[in-house]
């Protein structure tokens, strides 16, 4: 007796140095999941929201619901497929589904992207390339987000600290706005640490 085919699958990892709270909300914002995925993205945050993603640039219209959208554990799944663009026979609105999970990771976050019920061999292929180029975005995209919130925080204290004339409130003033482990670097010297 043989085993039916194993149907195809997307299945990747990906560690990010972003909080899990700023990717979640990049994957559950329409506006932020139009950036990252610059097209136009339309849902709400909510089960059983119809899901739209339009890419006038490559003539591509992605349709299907959002399945699951878990803030807690931080996972949400969608159906996925063409409503219109090349392959939009072979690889209908809806027909397939994508999982997003977000954990925990010692540096940030890692995300977990499982692509299932794709109708081929040849658009799993295609899905790969795209996810794995994607989510190389959005960890780039998650990461600028987190620096720039703490850019916005820290920046102010740090040059206050060095506007300081009293050397104790400037240490005070720099401990709000470095890590203990920073290091500076210039053409003459190597400084690590907050403290003399």
């Amino acid at each position: 007796m043989s085993e039916a085919p194993v149907a195809p699958l997307v299945d990747i990892s990906l560690e990010i140095a972003a909080s899990p709270e700023t990717v979640w909300r990049i994957l559950t914002t329409p506006d932020l999941f139009s950036r990252w995925m610059e097209g136009k993205v339309e849902f709400e945050a909510r089960t059983g929201s119809p899901f739209r993603a339009e890419f006038p640039h490559i003539q591509t219209v992605i349709a299907g619901e959002v399945v699951t959208l878990d803030a807690e554990s931080h996972r949400l799944s969608l159906t996925w497929g063409l409503e219109s663009g090349h392959q939009a026979e072979a690889f209908p609105a809806g027909c397939s589904l994508v999982e997003f999970r977000v954990h925990d990771a010692a540096v940030g976050c890692r995300i977990e992207l499982i692509h299932s019920q794709i109708p081929s061999a040849e658009v799993a292929q295609g899905q790969q390339g795209g996810w794995t180029f994607h989510l190389s975005r959005l960890a780039l995209y998650a990461n600028r987000t987190d620096l720039e919130a703490g850019l916005t925080r820290t920046l102010p204290l740090w040059f206050r600290a060095w506007s300081e004339q009293d050397d104790a409130t400037r240490l005070a003033t720099l401990e709000q706005c470095c890590a203990d482990e920073i290091e500076f670097r210039d053409d003459w010297t190597v400084a690590r640490g907050v403290g003399p």
